[in-house]
């Protein structure tokens, strides 16, 4: 799947939504199993994941220097990403993720 010119960063190299995926991937690979635990436990169907919470796994992927930067570039696109057929919700603060998206990202980090 080839990336729109919106979803690619300023020098049109990196997607912005794949850097994006892959920092929170970071962040579920630490925290994801606990979180799941705690969602299932809650027996809520969507969990709130604060963006101060993600930034510590920014790399400075492509080419950003602030988490922020990327990320709202990434939202002035979209307020909804489509993954793994689940959807993430964008929001200024938070990101909201479904149990099954959850659940599909933790299955994932831990066969890698």
């Amino acid at each position: 799947m080839e990336n729109t010119d919106e979803e690619k960063n300023r020098s049109g190299v990196c997607s912005i939504r794949e850097a994006f995926i892959n920092i929170l991937l970071n962040y579920i690979n630490s925290r994801g199993t606990m979180l799941l635990s705690l969602l299932k436990a809650s027996g809520m169907d969507k969990l709130k994941i604060e963006l101060r919470g993600l930034r510590r796994y920014f790399n400075g992927e492509c080419g950003y220097e602030k988490f922020d930067e990327l990320y709202f570039d990434l939202k002035k696109n979209t307020n909804i990403l489509d993954v793994m057929g689940g959807f993430i919700e964008l929001y200024d603060e938070y990101i909201v993720v479904t149990k099954e998206l959850l659940n599909n990202l933790v299955n994932l980090v831990k066969s890698n």
